[in-house]
């Protein structure tokens, strides 16, 4: 495994475990785009070697959440982990009042971030010092909700569709809009769809590593049209029978999308080295996937 990887995580499992998992299963350097919390799924990214460098930029691209609220009651860590108290309240609210309270979240909103949370105070985490029982005043901060959406609504559970900027805690956004809507409100459940081009659609699972069936998508950069690099890549792929295709793009680089088993695609990478002698690949973009589609040939486009 080499480059970036589009992985799903599952539940019950925190960011760092699954780094862990990865570190020991290829003996690598490896880094993650943004955490994901242990009771949240979805997109993690993770990058192995050289291209942990680019882990500040992923973390810093757009999110987009499905976040699912049960209101009329309350958490001390904001989601499911609890303890959980049911909050007394007049009465249960309507539809045109979840949207009318939903509006006030959109735009360049103040947030406070949870204390169980991994910010860090003095170079340590917030949520270690709230596990000692020690008092903690985070400072609130300015995040930009891009765009929120009512997906549905059945009393005592609501779920939004939000996508936001980097820094924005969906535990602490649940949480304020049961303050907002006056029921109480925490976050029973997080899907992460996507950030930035990274989407869930496109996440390997352990099950897709288990079958070992896995896509590349490459991106060439250089001298690599005009110069025989699609055939080349065309002899690899059918010498060791992997699908996918070879496409020249506009801006002057090469698409390269490979399917098949992990070891066979590394194999193939490795001999871009020995691109034609009139090529010149001055980088390499690599993101290991979800094969979806599945190809039954590979194409030169």
């Amino acid at each position: 495994m080499r480059g970036i990887l589009n992985f799903y995580k599952p539940i019950k499992k925190t960011s760092a475990e699954i780094v862990d998992f990865f570190r020991k299963s290829y003996n690598k350097k490896v880094g993650h785009g943004g955490t994901l919390d242990p009771l949240a799924e979805g997109v993690l990214i993770i990058l192995f070697d050289e291209y942990t460098k680019d882990q500040n930029e992923i973390k810093e691209m757009e999110k987009e959440y499905l976040a699912t609220l049960e209101l009329g009651k309350v958490s001390e860590t904001f989601d499911s982990e609890g303890p959980i108290v049911k909050v007394n309240f007049e009465k249960i609210p309507k539809e045109d009042e979840i949207i009318e309270t939903m509006q006030k979240f959109r735009g360049v909103i103040e947030q406070v971030p949870p204390i169980y949370s991994a910010v860090k105070i003095k170079g340590k985490p917030a949520y270690k010092y709230a596990r000692e029982g020690k008092e903690i005043n985070l400072k609130p901060r300015k995040v930009l909700v891009k765009k929120i959406e009512l997906i549905s609504y059945n009393w005592p559970y609501v779920v939004f569709n939000i996508v936001s900027s980097a820094g924005f805690y969906v535990r602490s956004f649940a949480n304020d809009f049961g303050k907002a809507i006056g029921t109480g409100a925490y976050l029973a459940k997080l899907l992460r769809k996507r950030i930035g081009p990274f989407t869930v659609e496109k996440s390997l699972t352990l099950e897709d590593f288990q079958k070992n069936f896995l896509e590349a998508k490459i991106r060439l950069y250089g001298r690599v049209q005009g110069v025989g690099m699609r055939n080349f890549i065309k002899n690899l792929a059918d010498s060791f029978k992997i699908v996918g295709y070879a496409k020249n793009l506009p801006d002057g680089t090469v698409e390269v999308i490979l399917q098949g088993k992990e070891n066979l695609i590394e194999k193939i990478i490795d001999q871009f080295k020995f691109a034609p002698s009139l090529s010149s690949i001055t980088k390499i973009d690599i993101v290991f996937q979800k094969p979806d589609p599945v190809y039954r040939v590979f194409s030169v486009i």
